[in-house]
C-alpha cells in the first residue's frame, strides 16, 4: 500500500459498505422481536414495541462504536475502507491509531464533519491532500492504493443482501404487528 492520501470517492462507497454492513446487523436484531411480536405474549404493545425500538437504536449504536474502533486500531479501518484498500493511519508517523484517538475520531470527528450538511466531508473534494475536517482534527489521514475493484463488486454485495434484508422485515411487520396495530386503533373509541 502507498501513502498516496486517498480521495473522496473511495472514501465515500467505503463508508457506504460500512454503513450497509451496521445496518444489516441493526436489520437482523430487530427482525426476531418484529417476529416474535404478537397480541397474545405483549401485555403493553405499544410501550414494548417503543421498548424494542430503543433497544434496537442503542444496541445498534453501541456495536457500531465498537466495530468501528476495533477495525480502525487493528487494520486501519473498517472493513468498507479495507475493501477498498484503505487505511486510517496518523498524518505525521504513517502507523495506526489507538483506541482513544479512534473513538473520538469517530464520534465527535465525524459529527464535526457533518454539521451543515456534510461540508467537512465534502471538503476532502477542494483539500490539497484530501483531509476531511475530522482529519485535521484528530491529526490523521486516509491512504490506500488505487485498487478499489473488490470495494465495489463488495457494495454490490451487500446492496442486494440488503434489499432482501428489508423486504423480509417490511413483510414480517406486516404479517406480525401491522394487524395487530389496526386492532388496537379500531378498539379506541372515536370522540
Amino acid at each position: 500500500m502507498d501513502n498516496k492520501n486517498a480521495g473522496f470517492a473511495p472514501r465515500f462507497f467505503a463508508t457506504i459498505i460500512e454503513n450497509f454492513i451496521t445496518f444489516i446487523v441493526w436489520m437482523i436484531l430487530l427482525y426476531f422481536p418484529i417476529a416474535a411480536f404478537s397480541m397474545q405474549n405483549i401485555v403493553t404493545p405499544t410501550l414494548n414495541f417503543a421498548l424494542i425500538f430503543l433497544l434496537f437504536i442503542f444496541i445498534g449504536g453501541v456495536i457500531q462504536i465498537f466495530y468501528h474502533v476495533y477495525f480502525v486500531t487493528n487494520y486501519g479501518g473498517a472493513i468498507g475502507k479495507l475493501l477498498f484498500g484503505l487505511k486510517i493511519v496518523d498524518a505525521n508517523t504513517n502507523e495506526l491509531i489507538d483506541k482513544k484517538r479512534a473513538l473520538y475520531r469517530y464520534i465527535a470527528g465525524y459529527s464535526f464533519s457533518g454539521v451543515f450538511l456534510g461540508l467537512g466531508f465534502f471538503r476532502i473534494i477542494k483539500h490539497e491532500n484530501n483531509l476531511a475536517w475530522h482529519d485535521e482534527l484528530f491529526n490523521t489521514k486516509v491512504v490506500g492504493s488505487n485498487k478499489d475493484a473488490m470495494g465495489y463488486l463488495s457494495l454490490f454485495m451487500l446492496l442486494i443482501v440488503f434489499i432482501a434484508l428489508v423486504y423480509l422485515i417490511a413483510s414480517t411487520f406486516k404479517q406480525n404487528v401491522l394487524p395487530f396495530i389496526i386492532e388496537i386503533s379500531t378498539a379506541i373509541p372515536a370522540n
